[in-house]
């Protein structure tokens, strides 16, 4: 609930049904900590729990594949840690695809 900006959540106790209210300024929304990389498998080295392992380059051991953000292993799990791998990554990217 809110005009501009959220100011209350409206919660419902999925086991018992009781609602209530709780006054709040700011919401972070996770979607999930489980990866969708099983499609991967045969192509990237996985963790046990499914994330990608990378170096600091974010280089994958396939060359020419990188990986950032939450789906690497030695990720953080923050937003703002994210998009600097994403940064990173763009960066190796470029200096593959141009050779260097």
């Amino acid at each position: 609930e809110g005009e501009d900006t959220v100011k209350r959540l409206r919660l419902k106790n999925v086991k018992n049904g009781e609602k209530s209210t709780l006054d709040i300024s700011g919401v972070f929304v996770a979607v999930g900590f489980k990866p969708n990389t099983g499609y991967l498998k045969s192509v990237l080295t996985l963790t046990e729990d499914g994330t990608i392992i990378t170096n600091e380059k974010m280089e994958t051991g396939v060359p020419g594949i990188f990986a950032a953000g939450d789906i690497r292993s030695s990720s953080i799990r923050q937003i703002a840690a994210a998009v600097g791998d994403g940064a990173v990554a763009a960066i190796y990217a470029e200096r593959y695809i141009a050779g260097k």
